[in-house]
């Protein structure tokens, strides 16, 4: 007697079919298909929050190790300066071999920290930090904005005089 190939998705799906078909008890059949009946209630569940998706093998993985971080994390060089985007940028002699972590800020700017202080923000030009954000929220962001804040009244730029 040829023996029957089947792959796990199948199984499964067998399995679901007779739970749903009401004829035999969960223990019987969790006995049957040689699984724990902790194993038969998820893929009952897990069919019944996705349908035939939720049968599918799953990732072991863990969604979020111990060591995943929001930002970037590189050594100081021994000349002070870390490697970002192919570039050396100097951060400070005082972090030598520290590390120091990169993040993105909602503006675009890339925030340099030691533990929890702010060290700066990297200047793409300058290859340095520097203490402001570049694209902060603070500054205008096109000319209108920039002629918007200059004042239009001539008394505004005069000297008072008693």
């Amino acid at each position: 007697m040829p023996w029957k190939e089947t792959c796990q998705m199948d199984q499964r799906t067998q399995f679901i079919a007779r739970v749903l078909a009401g004829g035999d008890e969960m223990t019987t059949l969790c006995r049957e298909y040689g699984i724990s009946r902790k194993t038969g209630y998820k893929w009952l569940g897990r069919y019944r929050c996705d349908g035939a998706a939720g049968l599918r093998e799953r990732s072991h993985a863990p969604l979020r190790h111990g060591q995943a971080h929001d930002f970037a994390v590189r050594r100081v060089r021994s000349n002070g300066q870390i490697k970002w985007a192919g570039e050396l940028i100097f951060v400070g002699e005082a972090l030598i071999g520290e590390p120091v972590g990169v993040s993105e800020t909602e503006s675009g700017d890339w925030l340099v920290r030691y533990a929890d202080v702010e060290l700066g923000y990297i200047h793409p030009q300058r290859r340095r930090l520097s203490p402001h954000p570049l694209r902060g929220a603070n500054r205008p962001v096109d000319l209108m904005d920039i002629a918007a804040a200059i004042p239009t009244t001539p008394q505004a730029h005069q000297p008072q005089h008693p």
